[in-house]
């Protein structure tokens, strides 16, 4: 879905205090549910995890892939990953 996201900045962006656990939370959950579905993002990166209004928005699944078989880290894991280096 394309659309356009108000006031968004991105994970380098945001003050680390201003992220709610439940924003954080909700962020992982989806990830882990896109995984479970059998798609990989395989792009996590500051630039493709948004937050707009107290909402955080994973985007830009141009380079994900479908599969059948997870062969690698979870994709909730690397985007914990992903915030705990922003401090998240």
């Amino acid at each position: 879905m394309l659309g356009y996201i108000p006031d968004a900045r991105r994970l380098d962006a945001v003050d680390p205090n201003s992220v709610t656990l439940s924003t954080a939370q909700s962020l992982i959950d989806a990830a882990q549910k896109i995984d479970s579905l059998g798609v990989s993002h395989r792009d996590y990166n500051p630039g493709n995890i948004l937050f707009s209004h107290g909402e955080g928005i994973i985007i830009d699944f141009g380079g994900g892939i479908v599969r059948e078989r997870v062969n690698q880290m979870k994709s909730g894991q690397r985007l914990l990953n992903l915030m705990a280096t922003f401090g998240i």
